[in-house]
């Protein structure tokens, strides 16, 4: 019998029957984060219990926090006996330790319900009211050009301007 994969990180999060199916979910996805399992029940086991923890605290229960380099451009993660793969997919080395780095920075930062905030976060949120504000003027701009228009087609057919 084959193995399950669990995709904690990728583009639909789950649990997988076979590789194909996991890898079109983390093939190319920055910070990916998968497992196989030998058992559909321990996948769907992990799967639940990352679910809780992410839904609890806000990050996923991470039981080792050692890393080793593998042959294939990536980084790996070790989670009990099972070894899980973050970045796995990246395109180099470099970018394979970004991806396990900033993997494990969400996850710290979700644990201690924190974000990372720069100068950039304050000119976003104006920018967003900014946005909010001209998107409410645009709505009433459009409706009294809607206003006008009925109006000159009822000032046309009242003088026969056709």
């Amino acid at each position: 019998m084959g193995k399950f994969y669990v995709v904690f990180e990728g583009r639909t999060p789950g649990v997988y029957d076979n590789w194909a199916q996991c890898m079109a979910q983390v093939h190319e996805f920055s910070g990916c984060s998968y497992c196989s399992f030998p058992t559909k029940l321990e996948a769907d086991r992990e799967y639940a219990r990352f679910m809780s923890k992410m839904k609890n605290s806000g990050g996923a229960d991470l039981r080792k926090e050692s890393f080793e380099d593998n042959d294939a451009p990536g980084s790996s993660m070790v989670i009990g006996e099972d070894q899980c793969t973050i970045g796995r997919f990246a395109k180099g080395e470099f970018l394979a330790r970004e991806d396990a780095a900033l993997f494990m920075l969400r996850r710290l930062l979700a644990w201690s319900n924190r974000e990372i905030i720069d100068f950039n976060h304050f000119n976003l949120k104006d920018l967003e009211v900014q946005n909010a504000v001209l998107e409410a003027q645009n709505v009433e701009l459009i409706v009294e050009n809607e206003k006008l228009k009925n109006e000159l087609k009822m000032l046309r057919r009242k003088f026969n301007l056709n």
